[in-house]
This record gives structure tokens, sequence and C-alpha cells, in this order.
């Protein structure tokens, strides 16, 4: 469950760019 996450949890946990923007954006962070 990735929307528990918090956006420094989840930079923090997955280095990778791309797979950072996908769950920032299934989160709403970039709306």
């Amino acid at each position: 469950e990735f929307l528990g996450l918090t956006s420094k949890e989840i930079d923090e946990q997955f280095a990778d760019p791309e797979v950072r923007q996908i769950l920032h954006d299934v989160r709403g962070d970039n709306l």
C-alpha cells in the first residue's frame, strides 16, 4: 500500500526516479 507512505518515505525507499514519479502521481502529489 504505497498510499500510506509519505513523499519523503517514497523518496527514501525507491531509488529509481521513474518509480518515485509514478508513486507520487498515484498519491496525487503532482495534481
